[in-house]
C-alpha cells in the first residue's frame, strides 16, 4: 500500500464535496482518503494500492479543485541552522 499526498484548494465543505464526488469516479481503487482542511497547504492523503499521482491530479481538476502532488522533506534537521 502507499501513500499519495496533494496540495490542494479543498479549504471549504463546499470544494471538500467537489472532491469527493471527483474521487467517486475512482471508487474502488483507493481504501481510504482524508483532507485536512486546517493545514495551510490543504493536503489530500489518498491510500491505495493502483492509483497513480496523475490519475488523481486529473479527477480533482475535473471538479475545479487544485491539486499538485506533495513531496515531504526527508530526514531534515530542523537545529542545522542554529
Amino acid at each position: 500500500m502507499k501513500t499519495l499526498l496533494f496540495r490542494t484548494n479543498i479549504d471549504c465543505p463546499s470544494r471538500l464535496a467537489k472532491a469527493s464526488y471527483g474521487l467517486d469516479d475512482l471508487r474502488g481503487r483507493y481504501n481510504r482518503y482524508s483532507v485536512d482542511l486546517l493545514e495551510a497547504d490543504h493536503l489530500l492523503t489518498i491510500h491505495t494500492e493502483s492509483l497513480q499521482s496523475q490519475d488523481i491530479i486529473q479527477a480533482m481538476q475535473k471538479k475545479g479543485i487544485t491539486c499538485k502532488e506533495f513531496r515531504p522533506v526527508k530526514n531534515m534537521n530542523q537545529y542545522a541552522n542554529v
